[in-house]
């Protein structure tokens, strides 16, 4: 008769083998002998905490949410068993001699807290909320109970869940709030290994991602354009290394260029939503649904940025971007040439100067600055500078020509 433990490990193995190479129907067969009475008076507490999660995760992911609930409810009670066993533990000794002495009741309260966010899942997707925040509370008070024993990896996904399902539930600030918790633990978070670095990076960009979305929805503009670049930052440098990462860094440029886009600031949005649509098309070629938008959003930003920059900047408020350092206010002083573009203050004016002049009402051969209400023809090819004449312009030829580059028409992508 072979030994019962050796017998019940060789079974979990062989069941989480086929849950990591997602056959999850062959999986929950396996481990299903496991749960019949006889078998589970054989289990330790441990053993069958492993089944419970491993049955949980498999119904989950074969997207069977409702025979997953029971599963997970009992992940839950038991792993509570353990976590309490932690507790009295705590009381007669410090970690530092748990961590000693190998106590295997380390081990409960992160394995309390994974199945809190097992169950949180389950019950979102079930679209149970009010549970779900019960459960978010137990959860928090487990993190803050026992956090020098739990991996950064463990704590921060609570606070992100929470603050995803504020952000369902449209409430902003405290979505921005949960986000923010998140961050914290993340950063704090010391991965051991490369692929650990990564995962934590791709899981930041994430969640400054969510932060921007927040502080867009308060009309927060400066806040969500800074975590957006932060996010852009933190995955440009690895965005060579690993499609995911690339895929990530894709998207945030996008949300980047729609952001400026949003507040009319056309020109600036079209460098990173090119970026965006020439990395997309690269990885999933030119019939898939986000090269496509990735591409309208391009092309629009490139035309209203070449011949037309609307100055209100959003349907409820009317908040404007300085074109020199990108802040973003109410209370801006307009170009008075062109009455295009718009400037903190003097100085961010004169900053900028070198560069708007080519598109403001500025005549580059005679060197005069016209009021906005008399146009100022464009060069007819290159369409980035302005003359106050066709004499201005012919006596302007000779220099101009050098770099005079005509425009080309943007090319035509499939499925648009």
């Amino acid at each position: 008769m072979m030994d019962p433990p050796t017998e019940i490990e060789a079974i979990i193995t062989k069941a989480s083998e086929s849950e990591i190479t997602m056959k999850y129907d062959e999986a929950i067969n396996i481990l299903k002998p496991l749960l019949r009475r006889k078998m589970l008076k054989r289990l330790s507490l441990i053993q069958n905490v492993q089944v419970l999660r491993l049955m949980t995760a498999c119904y989950r992911k074969s997207n069977k949410y409702k025979e997953a609930l029971p599963y997970a409810k009992q992940y839950v009670e038991l792993t509570a068993v353990g976590f309490k066993k932690y507790l009295e533990l705590e009381k007669t000794k410090s970690i530092h001699e748990m961590h000693i002495e190998n106590h295997r009741e380390l081990k409960y309260p992160t394995l309390h807290l994974m199945a809190l966010n097992e169950s949180i899942s389950l019950l979102i997707l079930l679209g149970s909320f009010d549970l779900a925040y019960k459960s978010i509370d137990i959860a928090k008070m487990v993190i803050l109970g026992s956090s020098i024993v739990i991996d950064f990896e463990y704590r921060w996904p609570v606070y992100m869940t929470l603050g995803n399902l504020e952000l369902n539930h449209k409430k902003p600030k405290e979505a921005l709030a949960a986000f923010d918790k998140s961050k914290i633990i993340l950063v704090g978070g010391a991965p051991t290994t490369d692929a650990g670095h990564m995962k934590k990076i791709v899981d930041l960009a994430d969640v400054l991602d969510k932060m921007a979305t927040c502080h867009k929805l308060l009309y927060q503009w400066n806040e969500a354009i800074a975590c957006y670049k932060e996010a852009i930052n933190l995955t440009g440098d690895l965005s060579n290394e690993d499609d995911h990462i690339r895929s990530v860094y894709a998207s945030l440029l996008f949300n980047l260029g729609c952001g400026y886009a949003k507040l009319k600031q056309y020109r600036k949005a079209i460098t990173p939503l090119e970026i965006s649509h020439i990395i997309s098309l690269e990885l999933y070629g030119d019939k898939n649904e986000v090269v496509i938008a990735s591409a309208k959003a391009f092309l629009a930003a490139r035309t209203f940025g070449l011949f037309n920059q609307n100055n209100d900047a959003t349907e409820k408020r009317n908040f404007r971007m300085c074109n020199t350092c990108e802040n973003v206010k109410e209370d801006m002083d307009i170009c008075p040439a062109c009455n295009h573009v718009w400037y903190c203050n003097d100085e961010c004016q004169l900053k900028d100067w070198d560069d708007h002049k080519l598109i403001c009402n500025w005549c580059v051969s005679c060197q005069i600055t016209k009021d906005h209400t008399q146009k100022m023809p464009h060069c007819t090819k290159c369409k980035k500078v302005k003359y106050c004449n066709v004499e201005c312009q012919k006596a302007h030829w000779k220099e101009h020509k050098i770099c005079c580059i005509p425009i080309e028409k943007p090319k035509e992508i499939k499925g648009i």
